[in-house]
């Protein structure tokens, strides 16, 4: 009988940690070592403690975030398989974990065999990605690259395009990505100014136009 896969499950959220541990020990007869922030599980491997096969990884987390942890497990852990384990599902967040190292993404939101298909796939070496982020990723490969930069548009307007078509508004959008209503406010007008249009809707119907979103 194959061993257990040997696997760290690495957030910030007791209660989905203690979820999460369960569910990988009912499917899979897993028991994950867990860790609150990466800078405790870096500390286990300074310490001694033998990598996993599977690091199952949030990005946004207090202190060091996943995505710059991933490169610190790279260094301390290379041959352990990250998997990002998060309710990010911002384009850019996939993207730069995964060409910081991560072997495969899967959202929180998708069904719960996606992350036990994840583990098993890493452990054998197959890369694993939800339907949703899936889906992401070809759409990305739709968009036109120049786009962007033809408008001098940065990263920022961008995902505030994408969460204004997602009907959010300036409240929701400076609680989503942790910032002041006053710099959504900022980046709002740049992006009008930008697109040569005047309202949020006529933004967002442009962007898509241009294939900026």
């Amino acid at each position: 009988m194959a061993s257990p896969i040997s696997t760290w499950l690495i957030d910030d959220d007791d209660t989905f940690r203690d979820v999460m541990t369960e569910r990988l020990r009912l499917c899979l007869d897993i028991h994950p070592s867990s860790f609150p922030s990466c800078e405790e599980a870096l500390l286990a491997l300074e310490k001694g403690e033998k990598p996993p096969q599977v690091i199952l990884l949030d990005i946004q987390m207090k202190g060091m975030s996943g995505i710059r942890g991933i490169s610190e497990f790279k260094k301390h852990a290379s041959q352990s398989r990250v998997i990002m384990l998060t309710r990010s599902n911002f384009d850019e967040d996939i993207k730069t974990s995964m060409r910081e190292g991560a072997y495969s993404y899967v959202q929180k939101t998708a069904p719960p065999d996606e992350v036990i298909n994840a583990v098993t796939k890493a452990a054998g070496g197959f890369r694993h990605f939800d339907q949703a982020t899936l889906a992401q990723i070809i759409d990305g490969m739709l968009l036109d690259p120049q786009a962007q930069k033809k408008f001098g548009l940065t990263e920022r307007d961008v995902e505030i395009l994408k969460l204004l078509a997602r009907g959010f508004g300036r409240l929701d959008i400076a609680k989503e990505l942790d910032i002041s209503e006053g710099t959504v406010i900022t980046h709002l007008e740049r992006i009008h100014e930008r697109l040569n249009v005047e309202k949020s809707t006529e933004a967002v119907a442009k962007a898509i136009r241009e294939r900026i979103i």
